[in-house]
């Protein structure tokens, strides 16, 4: 989902695979919790370790690509700000349990 320059020097594009790789691990394990319940991204965070700053993102890129869909359920976190609960697409389900639609 990222891109780079055309002019990338070989640290860059080492890098940038380096980062490629954690991000879609990162989806991934992101979308396997989605499959496991229905969540906030602060529920998200808590419930897989990794930093709310690394799952809204991949939220964002899930909805995007038709993974996650928001189910119109809205839950305080814990600075009392509302925040959306999405949930696992089939295509998302099926993506995680490498069945084919």
């Amino acid at each position: 989902m990222t891109t780079l320059h055309t002019n990338a020097t070989d640290t860059e594009i080492e890098a940038h695979e380096k980062v490629t790789l954690s991000v879609e691990r990162l989806r991934m394990d992101v979308l396997r919790a989605l499959v496991a319940g229905q969540g906030s991204g602060s529920e998200i965070a808590e419930r897989t370790g990794i930093t709310l700053f690394s799952v809204r993102p991949r939220l964002t890129e899930l909805v995007t690509a038709g993974y996650a869909a928001d189910t119109g359920i809205r839950r305080k976190n814990i600075r009392g700000n509302n925040e959306r609960v999405l949930r696992a697409t089939s295509a998302g389900v099926n993506l995680v349990t490498g069945e084919k639609a």
